[in-house]
């Protein structure tokens, strides 16, 4: 569904949102949305 460069901003993303907010649901939830996607 997406291109690499987006499916590598989209990761880089989820993790710098998990290191920033530290909030393990939040990470989850974006994990399940960004499985979804694919």
């Amino acid at each position: 569904m997406l291109n690499p460069r987006q499916e590598e901003n989209l990761n880089n993303s989820l993790i710098n949102s998990a290191l920033n907010s530290g909030a393990i649901k939040t990470t989850a939830r974006s994990l399940v949305v960004f499985a979804v996607l694919n």
